[in-house]
């Protein structure tokens, strides 16, 4: 994909064909759970966006004449001080959760792509301010490539290019290095990803590390998820919760994963509103996924869980017209 590189995990029902005369055929389709995908622009960008699940990618024969559509995000953290209005920028210096967004769709080694900027846990002041500030698709991939260069938004009425080099520089090859460091580590294991995020400061923002790793443990059943790391106070920072500790925690209680625990531990956005705001945010709960055709293979399926193997209802796989569920 124009130099690009995705790797993923997922499922689906494909069938393969090779002729006498050696000519491969792809078909089926391919629905994603989780994955990377590396964006790179020149010498300027290499950015690791994160997959959502519910992408897909079918083939209709040629391997690579197939179609795509999917979305993902790189996540940053940033001030959002640069486009707030002058009145309100010093109650803005702390860093925010932000989301670089894209779409990808239609042709796999060609695909078209829309970016887009969301910030998942921000108050609903924030949220509408970025929405203004992306009013068209020259603002809105102005503010986009400043995030994935400099790691920032910059002023509405000031241009990326006219941003100090030494700024952009300085903020690649700190990424650049991070990568390169968890990917020496990660290498001395299959079961643990390991990677450093480093996000240098300036006179507004401060400095912050962070080490995210990832692993799947019991056959897989078992996910962690961890990003933990500290960012320095100064004066222009408001924000108090300097240590950032956020695990997500997943367990498989059936095979399939339909059946699952979640437990999680996040950070809290930072609230000026909400001076007695807690620093964090947790959770725990179990939901369960089914695709069904009817209510009664629904009920079977779920029933399915809680019996023995050897008392299963095997009626779910029979056609709707002999299907009976006890």
């Amino acid at each position: 994909m124009v130099g690009d590189l995705m790797k993923s995990r997922g499922n689906g029902d494909m069938r393969f064909f090779i002729d006498e005369t050696l000519d491969f055929n792809l078909f089926g389709n391919y629905q994603i759970t989780s994955g990377e995908y590396l964006f790179t622009l020149k010498d300027f960008i290499n950015k690791k966006f994160n997959v959502k699940p519910g992408g897909t990618i079918t083939w209709f024969g040629d391997p690579y004449n197939a179609k795509l559509d999917l979305n993902a995000y790189y996540p940053l953290k940033t001030s959002l001080y640069n486009i707030m209005p002058s009145i309100e920028r010093d109650n803005w210096t702390h860093k925010s959760n932000v989301h670089v967004d894209i779409h990808l769709q239609n042709d796999l080694m060609n695909p078209d792509i829309e970016f887009d900027i969301s910030l998942p846990k921000a108050e609903e002041t924030a949220k509408q301010t970025v929405k203004n500030l992306i009013y068209n698709e020259e603002a809105k991939n102005q503010q986009v490539f400043s995030l994935l260069i400099l790691n920032k938004f910059i002023p509405e009425n000031q241009n990326i290019i006219s941003e100090n080099t030494s700024r952009t520089n300085g903020a690649t090859t700190s990424e650049v290095l991070s990568n390169q460091l968890g990917n020496m580590i990660s290498s001395f294991t299959d079961e643990f990803e390991i990677g450093f995020n480093y996000s240098p400061g300036d006179s507004i923002s401060d400095d912050e590390l962070s080490i995210v790793m990832s692993t799947q443990q019991f056959n897989d059943r078992l996910l962690i998820n961890t990003n933990l790391g500290v960012a320095p106070s100064n004066a222009l920072n408001k924000d108090p919760n300097s240590f950032i500790g956020d695990v997500d925690v997943e367990y498989k209680l059936s095979r399939d994963g339909n059946l699952r625990l979640h437990a999680f531990n996040e950070s809290n956005e930072y609230d000026l509103s909400n001076q007695s705001q807690s620093r964090y945010t947790q959770g725990v709960g179990a939901y369960y996924k089914q695709s069904f055709n009817s209510f009664g293979e629904l009920f079977c399926e779920m029933t399915n869980i809680f019996r023995r193997k050897s008392n299963k209802c095997n009626q779910c796989d029979e056609p709707k017209s002999t299907r009976e569920c006890p």
